[in-house]
């Protein structure tokens, strides 16, 4: 079964990253979210994909500020808790290294069966990996490399997850998986795809049979998938 994994909640209906997006994609059919961890100054972690808000960076904010900021956009503790509570899986992207190990100490006993950590940062996932073994992580690549490179390093970082995130390299980026998806399925790792909304490249990608999809439109990619 190819999982729906709403990039940022279900974003394309919402305001990314805050309640109201998450809980859409619930109702949208999506089985995963995926979100953004970053941690503010006096060391909380919260949902945000941007480095500031308004120019203000989100590590020099203490939690208070934040949600004067951004309220919508919960903490990362309350975003589990709601997941668990409706059997959301959900995929966390490190955005800052140094919050892999709060992370990691945050996640509650049962979170490899429903939590997945990745990052675009090595160290973010080294730091990560030494305080949870359980749960399992996902390298993110923004760069288009061959299925032995991605394999390679997947291995190097202990991952179980590759999530090419390559929306942007190819007019028509399903063409970029010619080869990558099988290599690296066959290599018994799970496959996350971008985020992707066009209704013709989402159908090129279930060809390729990949574990998730992310996509900004869930209820589009529910439709597709015949559910």
């Amino acid at each position: 079964m190819i999982l729906i994994c709403a990039h940022r909640g279900d974003s394309g209906r919402f305001p990314p990253n805050t309640w109201d997006a998450f809980h859409g994609a619930g109702e949208a059919g999506a089985d995963m979210c995926e979100t953004d961890v970053q941690m503010t100054r006096d060391g909380a972690l919260v949902v945000h994909h941007d480095y500031d808000i308004d120019g203000q960076l989100i590590r020099m904010m203490g939690l208070n500020d934040f949600q004067r900021c951004a309220p919508q956009s919960p903490t990362v503790a309350d975003l589990i808790e709601w997941a668990h509570g409706c059997r959301m899986r959900l995929l966390l992207e490190i955005k800052d290294a140094d919050a892999s190990a709060k992370l990691a100490r945050l996640l509650p006993r049962q979170a490899a069966d429903f939590v997945v950590v990745g990052s675009f940062h090595a160290g973010a996932l080294q730091a990560f990996r030494k305080v949870r073994q359980d749960v399992p992580i996902s390298l993110m690549l923004g760069s288009v490399i061959d299925a032995e490179e991605a394999i390679g390093l997947a291995h190097r970082y202990e991952c179980s997850w590759v999530h090419p995130c390559w929306e942007a390299r190819d007019p028509w980026p399903h063409r970029l998986l010619a080869g990558f998806a099988e290599h690296v399925k066959s290599a018994g790792l799970e496959l996350m795809v971008w985020h992707e909304e066009r209704p013709s490249e989402l159908q090129h990608i279930m060809e390729y049979e990949p574990s998730g999809i992310c996509t900004n439109t869930p209820s589009l990619l529910s439709q597709l998938l015949g559910r």
